[in-house]
């Protein structure tokens, strides 16, 4: 039952064990079984992780004290020996916990780029009157800083701003790494979080499997997608409808798939449809608005075969899959060729989550150019070099300047 809830049931269950009822070999025994190579491919490749995560807490939990405890009295330092204790008991974890944890450790492409953030000031946490007695929920409201004035700690979940890379004005994390992008490359993007991909996949998919006849799926003409869109009943009975079409793209040139995105957005034009933003909603929307061109270049750079296995990824789970794309697609014609780009944007404190691992390591296995940009505040040994080589050259921030 529930089988795209299974990796969900079986993480409660391990904090139930592990947390409040302290059977934690209990918990690690649940966990083991369920990563084992015959049961793992009923879980998403996302609870996998969060599961492998999970045991190599637990698995510190019950061995890092004896294992420090075993380690001889001429080892000082605190840190030092539990430094040690770690790697000991490494080697201990079970061996579908750590292959599963080979995936978190896989090497994603990554921009490091220093720039300090603006100062904020700092937030009064204050009581609401439903919350539990003594807990206290700070109010995450930004607001102008006064000049000259201490900033203080950044609270956690507080949106950062920086100072724009062209002249004046200031952007946010994403807004400063499309700006980056632009001045290094060229590049053209924008900040969608998988927006870009979604279209596609309904453009493409729009008569073999969205609005596809099958019964009982549309019962109001205001639906702007089936009822089993997010249920494992969307792709099961499409299955031979939407392996048809799936075959038909993986075999698409990057000239012949610009052209069918360019024709089946001008057919489709205006008509609602999940992932589908033809227009802004309204003055205040600065969502940006692919252009067929735009679409046409985007899926060209990608290719045929990938953009495949893209569309069977969401046709198969859209309800997980939809989320946890990169948050900037770039696009740009290089000599007429067409060229795509996926970034994922994190702040100093950021990191990548389960789901955002996930696609990172499906992208990467389709041979999409996918990254990591990480802002950071300061130049440290560990990040001197990355850090180093991503600073703009005078000539790319003019170029910056000037394409503004």
């Amino acid at each position: 039952m529930l089988p795209k809830r299974r990796g969900k049931i079986l993480d409660r269950l391990s904090i139930n064990l592990n947390s409040h009822l302290k059977k934690r070999d209990e918990a690690m025994r649940h966990i083991v079984n369920a990563l084992d190579e015959n049961a793992a491919e009923v879980l998403r490749i996302g609870d996998r992780l969060e599961l492998a995560k999970r045991a190599e807490n637990i698995h510190r939990d019950i061995y890092l004290a004896q294992a420090e405890a075993a380690l001889p009295k001429e080892l000082k330092g605190k840190k030092r020996r539990l430094d040690k204790a770690r790697e000991l008991i490494a080697d201990t974890l079970p061996r579908p916990v750590r292959k599963t944890l080979d995936l978190l450790k896989r090497d994603i492409p990554k921009q490091i780029f220093q720039c300090a953030p603006l100062p904020q000031k700092a937030q009064t946490p204050r009581r609401r009157p439903w919350a539990d007695k003594g807990a206290l929920q700070t109010r995450l409201k930004r607001e102008p800083e006064a000049e000259g004035a201490d900033a203080g700690p950044r609270k956690v979940g507080m949106r950062v701003s920086y100072n724009s890379l062209a002249s004046g004005g200031v952007v946010d994390v994403e807004g400063l790494a499309l700006q980056w992008y632009r001045a290094k490359g060229e590049w053209l993007g924008c900040h969608d979080e998988g927006g870009a991909f979604r279209f596609i996949f309904s453009l493409l998919l729009w008569e073999c499997a969205l609005f596809a006849a099958v019964p009982d799926v549309f019962h109001s003409p205001f639906q702007d997608h089936p009822l089993d869109l997010r249920t494992e009943a969307f792709y099961i009975t499409r299955k031979d409808a939407i392996d048809k079409r799936i075959g038909h793209i993986e075999n698409m040139s990057a000239k012949r798939l610009d052209e069918e995105i360019q024709e089946l957005h001008e057919r489709y034009y205006d008509i609602s449809c999940v992932g589908c933003r033809w227009k802004p909603l309204g003055r205040d929307d600065t969502s940006h608005i692919f252009s067929t061109e735009d679409l046409g270049c985007i899926a060209a750079g990608i290719g045929g075969r990938s953009l495949a296995r893209i569309c069977k990824i969401l046709a198969t789970d859209y309800n997980y899959w939809a989320s946890g794309i990169c948050d900037l697609v770039l696009w740009k014609r290089e000599q007429g060729k067409p060229r795509t780009m996926l970034v994922e944007v994190k702040s100093m404190r950021d990191k990548l989550s389960a789901s955002q691992r996930a696609w990172f390591s499906e992208l990467m296995d389709m041979g999409v150019v996918c990254e990591e940009f990480k802002v950071v505040d300061n130049i440290t040994q560990k990040n001197s070099m990355n850090a180093l080589a991503a600073q703009l050259t005078c000539v790319e921030l003019s170029r910056l300047s000037q394409a503004k």
